[in-house]
């Protein structure tokens, strides 16, 4: 993969070494990269932001699904078949 992460904190540093294109992640969207990198779904996700930050699960939806449109976007984060 051309997509390498790196954890400081409580935030993520995503690197595309293909472009050198850098983008950091908050505390809330760290949370769901570490999800999503484990494999986990959406819905993972989002329990995790409800569980972690006590946001409701509408909240949490909108921002994970905000993330994902983003990072597929950048090219940061690949659907899965």
């Amino acid at each position: 993969s051309h997509i390498y992460h790196r954890v400081l904190h409580d935030e993520v540093i995503l690197l595309d070494s293909q472009t050198d294109a850098y983008l950091g992640l908050n505390q809330t969207a760290a949370t769901v990269w570490a999800v999503l990198a484990e494999g986990g779904t959406t819905t993972t996700a989002v329990d995790a932001l409800v569980t972690r930050f006590n946001v409701r699960p509408e909240h949490a939806e909108s921002d994970v699904a905000e993330l994902i449109a983003d990072l597929l976007a950048r090219g940061l984060l690949v659907a899965s078949p």
